[in-house]
């Protein structure tokens, strides 16, 4: 859109979001660029013959089409909708697309064979798979496609209108989804719904529809059930156990995993940066698991901030480049059980594989079924916050890097947090929340200089040497703590005194080697 005298930046945060909040507010209903002419042409239905004899005596000023050069009125009648129609410009691919010819090949192969009716691209998010699969529809498949994105409509029926306002079919009495299945069976249409992981509930273990959802996973089985001369594409970096049940039974759903990049790939996104110091390259992409967005944001930030030194932004002593990875990690993390963090926050601290029978012996004491640790860790894995390799005999689980220094810090921040609040209160131990759930020292050691020191110790001392000011002071309030918390175990939340003790111990060895 433009307007004479008005920059575009003006009219797209100013004009527009006014605009369509007005077309809204007479309408009776949301509205946007994807869904304004639908919109209008319902609103048109419902006028009486009078109010249409008006609208026709309105010359149009603005057109929706693309060629304007004639003008018409809005009560002519219009245009009868081609029987295939794309939606608007599928997502933009910005950034060259490494080290995935494989899946492309895949993909491509999937969509010329017609075969199967749906398929699963999943991948762990920033991994590339919204931008894998527009450069494939857009370059190399040419057929009609509505990109239906979760995130601008996640209601159901939200996301019909939409696919109705390019293909116009009608909803018989069998109902919108049996009525888009039959358009689909005789259409040779691509479908896409992307951010399929918006329609999970937080709180529950992966893949757990939120109840006003439960329409997208019935259109799943029924597109699972019948050959489409189409076919529908799900994206998602979330996978749900019942899509995975689907492409195990039925033969007419795939499933592709968009990898990570290798590490020959990954340093070329760190060659467009211009980052500096390759010796310390193959270390950097293994923490951020060769994510191309984590890569991307992280460089961006390293070449702004420190002028492209690895090495400088590791004496940062931090995973987070900037509020827009801390964001992408919270939003990963935030959806999880309280068992789920539970386990997460618990291989934070133990910081070394281990295999599930250890990890179910670890945690007998907090379920009633061993049953249960592992369906929290395959939940985890399902959000690609795990990592599980083969080993000789057992599987090996471990944290993902970047996750892992992630929940390193809030755990951190958030103790140091609770220390602060116990001595602000007279040396109380209730105030111990974190310290009291786990255990800090997992690996039980003498602590005789500062490299026997377990990592997460350090972190805390280093915070609270800040906060109190000089290391006599921080000694003096651990010491003041300590006494507390043995005079009143029953203060204390299981490892809470315990905790403790390994703080001022840590301290003590610390201030005697300076």
């Amino acid at each position: 859109m433009e307007i004479l005298g008005f920059s575009p930046n003006y009219i797209g945060r100013v004009v527009a979001p006014n605009l369509w909040k007005t077309l809204g507010d007479c309408c009776g209903q949301r509205v946007g660029i994807r869904r304004l002419q639908l919109v209008l042409k319902e609103r048109y239905a419902q006028l009486t013959p009078s109010e249409r004899s008006e609208v026709a005596a309105v010359e149009i000023l603005v057109s929706l089409d693309d060629d304007d050069s004639e003008k018409q009125k809005i009560g002519d009648t219009p245009e009868a909708p081609r029987l295939y129609a794309s939606s608007l410009p599928l997502p933009a691919v910005t950034n060259p697309i490494y080290n995935h010819d494989s899946t492309l090949a895949t993909l491509k192969h999937l969509l010329k064979e017609n075969y199967h009716s749906l398929t699963f691209v999943y991948g762990a998010g920033g991994v590339g798979k919204t931008s894998l699969v527009s450069h494939l529809l857009t370059e190399l498949v040419s057929l009609p496609v509505v990109w239906c994105n979760l995130g601008e409509q996640q209601s159901f029926a939200d996301s019909i209108e939409f696919i109705r306002s390019f293909w116009p079919f009608p909803i018989t009495v069998d109902g919108a989804i049996a009525s888009l299945c039959q358009y689909l069976q005789e259409h040779p249409v691509v479908l896409v719904f992307d951010q399929w992981e918006l329609l999970f509930a937080e709180g529950e273990l992966s893949g757990t529809y939120q109840s006003q959802y439960a329409k997208y996973q019935e259109l799943l089985g029924q597109l699972a059930r019948y050959p489409l001369a189409g076919q529908v594409l799900v994206l998602t970096h979330e996978i749900a156990p019942s899509m995975e049940c689907l492409s195990a039974e039925e033969d007419l759903v795939a499933s592709v995993r968009v990898p990570e990049l290798n590490h020959e790939a990954a340093k070329k996104i760190l060659r467009e940066y211009g980052l500096q110091d390759p010796a310390l390259w193959l270390d950097f992409v293994r923490t951020y698991k060769g994510n191309p967005l984590k890569l991307r944001l992280l460089c961006n930030d390293i070449r702004e901030w420190h002028g492209g030194s690895i090495q400088a932004f590791n004496q940062q002593n931090t995973i987070i480049g900037g509020d827009t990875l801390r964001d992408i990690l919270r939003q990963l993390t935030d959806p999880v059980t309280d068992l789920e963090r539970q386990i997460l926050n618990w291989l934070m601290l133990w910081g070394k594989p281990i295999t599930l029978p250890q990890l179910q012996d670890s945690f007998v004491n907090e379920v009633t079924f061993s049953t249960e640790v592992w369906d929290v860790t395959r939940s985890l894995e399902r959000r690609f916050l795990l990592d599980k390799s083969a080993s000789a005999e057992l599987p090996v689980l471990m944290l993902q890097p970047s996750i892992h220094r992630y929940l390193m810090q809030e755990f951190v921040q958030g103790c140091c947090g609770e220390l602060g609040a116990a001595i602000a209160a007279g040396y109380d131990p209730t105030q111990l929340k974190l310290l009291g759930d786990y255990r800090l020292v997992m690996h039980q050691a003498m602590v005789l200089n500062r490299e026997s020191i377990a990592p997460v110790v350090l972190a805390i001392l280093k915070g609270l040497r800040k906060e109190s000011g000089s290391c006599d002071r921080l000694r003096a309030h651990l010491e003041q703590l300590k006494l507390a918390t043995q005079k009143n175990p029953e203060l204390c939340q299981f490892h809470g005194a315990s905790n403790v003790m390994a703080l001022y111990e840590a301290a003590e060895c610390l201030i005697e080697q300076q």
